[in-house]
């Protein structure tokens, strides 16, 4: 049985388990700090915080920046840090001349929503501890742990979860198929793995746009700009 149809059964077997259809979960369903666009008395109480927290400085009025838009600035002003590749450059192979080059992983880029959201549709609890007792704290094992319900539906056991080097909007964590040290054993056929892809990408329901690329892992301590040297 291929790749794409091994996971068809799957998908069309597994039992969903959450009150709520997939679209119908929201950031303010999974994060307790999370505010909708919807929920105007909060948005309210937030513009009149921020009025009070407004500073002068030389008679110039300065207005605190939101968390999105801090973010936002925040990459505009490093983004020259951030390299991605559609193909793995030749210097980035390992070969016998070039034994240990840097560490990158090929995958699908996702948010933390992007996962959370899909343990919850599967029914799975993501916080720590009882909800009666304490807030909405996100075990971190919960992240790994979707990755691990994402082998079993779109039936690819070697799927990994990696944080990019530079963290990006909409590219907090990796889904990687393989790294550049393994990928001459580990890849797929192109149509299984496009296969596999657009099963990942649909299982997380994730934009067209979004594609696998490769990418620095933070877990490697060399950065780009540094000697590639051992």
């Amino acid at each position: 049985m291929s790749t794409s149809k091994l996971a068809f059964f799957l998908q069309s077997t597994n039992m969903r388990n959450s009150p709520k259809e997939f679209h119908e979960i929201t950031k303010s369903d999974i994060f307790p700090e999370y505010h909708g666009v919807d929920e105007e008395e909060d948005e309210e109480e937030d513009e009149e915080d921020e009025d009070e927290e407004e500073m002068e400085i030389d008679g110039v009025n300065l207005i605190p920046l939101t968390d999105e838009e801090r973010v936002k600035e925040w990459y505009e002003r490093h983004k020259h840090r951030a390299q991605d590749f559609v193909k793995l450059p030749a210097k980035y192979r390992p070969s016998r001349k070039n034994p240990k080059p840097p560490v990158l992983h090929f995958g699908v880029p996702v948010t933390g929503f992007d996962l959370l959201r899909y343990a919850v549709w599967q029914g799975k609890h993501i916080y720590l501890g009882d909800l009666d007792t304490y807030p909405k704290i996100i075990n971190p094992h919960a992240y790994p742990d979707t990755v691990d319900i994402l082998k079993e539906t779109c039936a690819y056991d070697d799927f990994q979860l990696a944080e990019p080097y530079f963290v990006a909007p909409q590219q907090e964590m990796l889904v990687s198929l393989y790294t550049n040290y393994n990928f001459k054993t580990a890849r797929l056929i192109p149509e299984d793995e496009q296969n596999l892809i657009d099963t990942l990408k649909e299982e997380l329901d994730l934009d067209s746009s979004i594609q696998p690329k490769w990418y620095f892992p933070s877990s490697d301590p060399w950065r780009p700009g540094m000697p590639e040297t051992d």
